[in-house]
């Protein structure tokens, strides 16, 4: 970026820094007397995965599980001479742990309209292609359109594979938003970043974002960011991104500086092209700007590892021999538990109540087996890994990166069961 506007990044954040502070968390989780914290949290996830909630089932389910759980952590020897601001940031990293592991079910829910919304609401962005500043009496001013592409940019990264946390997407708003003031100080006074200043600036940037799921990036973020975070400035700039929706959603030729047949002929020419498969909205995101593939490279690299690898690699669960035929086979094949929401979820954990067709006393045989599995040596593997990261997810959500793993896993996975049959014929 040309150093005449480096001034318009000024405290806009990078998610990348979220995943350095997790791993500070993540990394105690190493630990061998993080085992019991470990085998909650593979607990829970299990359980949330193979559950069938509402999405305000799985807001509270994903709090509650995290006060629960921190409620522990304060009290825990690995942290109890921790200050308030590690407490904080391990209750971030654990947020952020839980929604990219169950993002898949999460984001988008069956029973919602989110998707709809979406569609309905990127239709009418596609409808309004030909608006421009002047529409919105927006002043022509130099940095413009720098600052209109970085702060679209944001707002495009919301829909970002790697982008999955609820403060993940949050701070891609409040950085769009950082921009936009960050522009309007430049050209004026402190009191030229009001609502009434900014407006207009944060619909354009909306419209020349486009982004494809907006509405579902809302509704996540108030779904599942703690309420606790979603106070002051963050509240009310995110309100400010709903007023701005709205005011997409019902625009008309009243509410711009453009005639009424102006306006009809610039929707109506857009509908044609939308008709033809000619309209174009710009893919911001794809057009290979240094500051987002530096962005990406650095969620990629070692120095800031993948939140999935520190607790399927810890080394509580290192030192393990290889599993026997019937671990394996159970653990391909085991009964779907049922999971029962509840009010408070004591000690970080869920209540777990197995089902099985045959008589009680096999029942309770089958809860002491599947209790005793979870947090064992069994419990981190590549086959769990693959069970909860790729269950939900279709060829195009994967990366390359993520197939190549998926296709160590299951090498591993096969590996490990021709050797152990190959054993078990032998014995």
């Amino acid at each position: 970026m040309d150093s005449g506007t480096e001034f318009l990044l000024e405290g806009v954040v990078d998610p990348a820094e979220y995943v350095k502070e997790s791993n500070a968390f993540l990394e105690k989780m190493k630990h061998k007397n993080a085992f019991d914290l470990v085998k909650s949290i593979k607990e829970f996830t299990s359980y949330f995965l193979e559950g069938n909630y509402t999405p305000d089932e799985q807001s509270k389910l994903v709090h509650e599980f995290v006060k629960s759980f921190m409620d522990r952590i304060i009290m825990h020897p690995l942290w109890i001479s921790e200050g308030k601001e590690a407490i904080d940031q391990g209750s971030e990293a654990l947020e952020r742990y839980l929604m990219h592991k169950l993002y898949g079910i999460t984001f988008h829910h069956p029973s919602n309209s989110d998707m709809t919304a979406d569609e309905r609401f990127f239709y009418q962005l596609r409808r309004l292609q030909f608006i421009q500043p002047t529409h919105l009496d927006i002043p022509d001013r130099p940095l413009n359109s720098t600052a209109f592409e970085l702060a679209a940019q944001e707002f495009c990264f919301l829909d970002h594979e790697r982008c999955k946390s609820p403060r993940e997407k949050l701070a891609c708003m409040l950085n769009a938003i950082k921009i936009i003031t960050n522009l309007l100080r430049h050209y004026g006074d402190e009191e030229s970043t009001g609502a009434d200043d900014l407006f207009p600036y944060l619909i354009f940037t909306i419209l020349k974002a486009s982004p494809k799921q907006f509405h579902s990036n809302i509704r996540f973020i108030y779904r599942f960011r703690h309420k606790s975070r979603l106070i002051d400035e963050p509240a009310y700039y995110l309100m400010q991104v709903e007023t701005a929706v709205a005011f997409i959603e019902n625009i008309s030729c009243k509410e711009l500086s453009i005639s009424e047949g102006d306006f009809q002929c610039g929707v109506s020419e857009s509908e044609e092209k939308i008709r033809n498969g000619k309209d174009v909205v710009p893919d911001l995101l794809a057009q290979g700007i240094r500051r987002f593939i530096d962005r990406d490279e650095a969620m990629m690299t070692g120095t800031i590892t993948p939140t999935d690898s520190i607790l399927e690699t810890s080394s509580v669960f290192n030192n393990t021999s290889r599993l026997s035929v019937s671990s394996l086979h159970n653990q391909l094949v085991t009964s779907t538990p049922a999971v029962q929401p509840h009010s408070s979820l004591p000690n970080g954990s869920l209540h777990l109540h197995h089902q099985h067709p045959s008589s009680s006393s096999h029942n309770s045989t089958s809860q002491d087996t599947a209790s005793t599995k979870i947090g064992t040596t069994n419990d981190i593997t590549d086959s769990d890994f693959i069970v909860e990261k790729f269950l939900t997810s279709q060829l195009e959500d994967l990366t390359v990166a993520e197939l190549r793993h998926l296709l160590h896993s299951y090498q591993s996975l096969a590996h490990n069961y021709l050797e152990l049959r190959h054993r078990t014929k032998q014995s």
